[in-house]
């Protein structure tokens, strides 16, 4: 997954923030893990396992409101990552986290510059166009995400 020209460009097809969710269901049917479609309240989401995002693997939703996409949220999938130390023991938490916002914060640099604000609590914002990237991680420092809006 990578954006072009104001677009996000999938396996599948191109989507946009805003588009439908039938529109965007039908251009990522393959794709699909799970899915609500909206509500009474336009709320909805979709759900694809294994993504990749300018460095960051992992599992992508996609929100809905009034019908329409508006925002997606990217996680890692912990088990796509080598975290372990050079004694083969398992990164503590927080260091894991900070080794994957690493690669994903190193791969958004690469494809959108340096961030436009960085904020107290580490998180970066990009821009691209119409589109706004902003990493996340935790004040607990036991996770990390993206959003995309």
């Amino acid at each position: 997954m990578i954006i072009k020209n104001n677009t996000i460009k999938m396996i599948t097809g191109d989507i946009n923030i805003g588009m439908p969710f039938a529109k965007v269901e039908d251009v990522l049917k393959k794709e699909i893990y799970a899915q609500k479609a909206p509500d009474a309240k336009g709320l909805g989401h979709i759900i694809i396992k294994s993504i990749e995002f300018y460095g960051l693997k992992g599992t992508c939703t996609l929100y809905f409101q009034g019908g329409e996409l508006k925002q997606i949220g990217i996680s890692p999938e912990w088990n796509l990552y080598d975290l372990v130390d050079g004694n083969g023991n398992r990164l503590p938490i927080d260091i894991a986290v900070e080794k994957i916002a690493r690669l994903s914060e190193e791969g958004l640099k690469d494809a959108f510059g340096n961030p436009v604000e960085k904020s107290e609590y580490r998180n970066l914002v990009f821009v691209h166009g119409d589109i706004t990237v902003i990493t996340s991680i935790a004040r607990s420092g036991d996770k990390y995400s993206v959003i995309i809006r």
